[in-house]
Formats: C-alpha cells, structure tokens, sequence
C-alpha cells in the first residue's frame, strides 16, 4: 500500500508519500527466520567403511537407516512453519520417478524423541539430484503451514529403491554440542547421532534449515536502517525503498550462501523505489549489500522462493 502523512498549520497542509510502503498479508505476518542458517563450522560429509557397509552417516548406508532429522528445540517468537531448506551432499537416482517424503515430527516420543508426524510433503529425487548438482539447497513447502507449540524435528525419509541414495551435509564434530542430529534405525527406533551405543557418538547438525514465521494477519515495514527490502520471502520481484537515499548512487549486490556474486544493480534513475528482477534466481537463501555513495552499507539475509 502508498501511505501519505499530512502534517497542517497556519500556512497550510503539507504532504510526504510513500509508494508501496507497508505490506499486508493473509494468513501471517512476513515476520520469518530461517533456523539454524548457516550451518555451524565446516560442512562435511562422513562416509561409513565398507566393512560396515558402505555409505554415509547422514543418509542411506548398509545399516538401512530409514530417516535422518535435526531437532529444533527452540522457535520463538515463530509459531508456524512454511517450508524447509534441506542441503544434501549426496544425491544419486537411478531414472525412477521416486518422491522423498520430507516429515516434521513432534518431540512425543521416548525421552523426547520424535513422535507424531505434524507436518508432511513430498520433493521429486530428481529434483534433489539437479539441486545437489547446482550446489544449491533443496526447498520443500508445506500446503499447510505447520503450527508449533513446542520442540520439533524435521526431517528425510531415505530412498529404498537400489540405487537412489541421499546424504545430507552436517558440519563437522564438536561444531554443534550437543548435538542436532538424529536418525531412525532400520528397526523404526530413533537415536541422536551422539548416542554412542545405538549411533555414530558424534556431535553435528544436519543442513536443514526450516522457514518458520509468525501466524496471523499483519503487517510488515521491513526496515533496516530507514532501507526497506521486500517481500522476504520473494519470488521474482524484490522491492527496495531507499529512503534518504534515493537521490544518490546506490549499488545492490545479491549473493548465494557460499558467497558468489549472482547479481549486482545500480540505482542508475536516483529513484527511491528499486525493483530487483529475482526471474532467473533459483530458490535459496541469499545475502543482500546495498552500498550507499556516502559510504555506508547494510546486509540482510533474504529467502527467495520459486
């Protein structure tokens, strides 16, 4: 929406007007963060020997592991979860149109491992394979935005057709202590990965990443320094108000998660409104710097989503 404030006295009224300055969504604020983003420390994947049968900690392997999760025990001041990035290190298929089911668990179950599946979807494999081959993250949408009331888990279900085989990335031991991660056996039973007798007794997080917003109807004034950058969440249009600035030079520079420069605009008409064309980014998580003539700069970390 365009909002006007007028301000009058004796001389008369006087009026300043922003242009596409407050957002109003249905269905939750745009009031979102992305849990446990960036992954701690180093990314890694840790293999299992083949005299245990091959394969990886993180995913599929010759103990015919089911599922691989990471535990969010703390959320606020979110309340609903809208999708999930998942980063996989290993990703193979073998042609089959297989569907990997992406699950979000309650803590019910023994000594607070995961219980009731709250939340469920689905992402192709092949999918998975041209994103892992991109190095980019996998995305996954729920329908229907989860509500949270308490402690989480998200996670994957392992392919089981010979040949399809996933592993998500973790970052290395000791980077996240306690750990995050947790698996289900080949028996249906759930362990941390730190769990020294029925796991691996090592401490990491999964690179999983879920969206998680505010619930309700609202309104969002994305400011940072007087700069405001939405939606965020985006889609194929990022908006920036420039604010004081709009008279100056401005550069934007957009960069993926690993840090390569995807694209760099400059604010070549001094207008205040900028609108970033985000039409040939792929979904992600990507980091924002807005240079200013003056000298001065922001960051903000935003999610694009196709």
């Amino acid at each position: 929406y365009t909002v006007a404030l007028t301000a009058t006295n004796g001389v008369g009224p006087n009026t300043c007007t922003k242009t596409n300055y407050i957002t109003v969504t249905n269905g939750g604020t745009p009031t979102c963060d992305t849990l446990h983003y960036p992954l701690t420390g180093t990314a890694t994947i840790y293999g299992v020997p083949a005299a245990n049968g091959g394969g990886y900690v993180s995913g599929n392997n010759g103990y015919g592991d089911k599922a691989k999760a990471d535990y969010f025990a703390t959320y606020s001041p979110y309340t609903i979860i809208n999708s999930v990035y998942l980063g996989f290190g290993v990703a193979k298929h073998t042609g089959s149109t297989t569907n990997i089911t992406i699950n979000v668990w309650n803590n019910s179950g023994t000594s607070g491992a995961p219980g009731t599946i709250i939340g469920t979807t689905t992402v192709p494999l092949a999918t998975i394979v041209t994103n892992t081959t991109n190095s980019q993250a996998t995305l996954a949408t729920f329908t229907t935005p989860i509500t949270i009331t308490g402690p989480f888990y998200i996670g994957v279900m392992l392919p089981t057709i010979t040949g399809d085989t996933l592993a998500l990335a973790t970052n290395t031991n000791g980077n996240t202590n306690p750990g995050t991660g947790w698996e289900m056996n080949s028996g249906g039973s759930w362990y941390a990965y730190s769990d020294a007798t029925n796991s691996w007794g090592i401490n990491v997080s999964n690179a999983i990443f879920p969206i998680v917003c505010t619930s309700g109807v609202g309104i969002e004034e994305s400011s940072t320094n007087n700069i405001l950058i939405y939606p965020n969440p985006a889609n194929d249009v990022l908006n920036i108000d420039l604010a004081n600035y709009g008279n100056n030079k401005v550069d934007v520079e957009i960069f993926n998660s690993i840090g390569g420069l995807i694209k760099s605009v400059e604010n070549k008409s001094m207008s205040q409104m900028m609108k970033i064309d985000l039409a040939d980014v792929k979904s992600g998580i990507y980091y924002i710097i807005i240079k200013t003539e003056e000298g001065s700069s922001l960051s903000k970390k935003i999610t694009i989503m196709k």
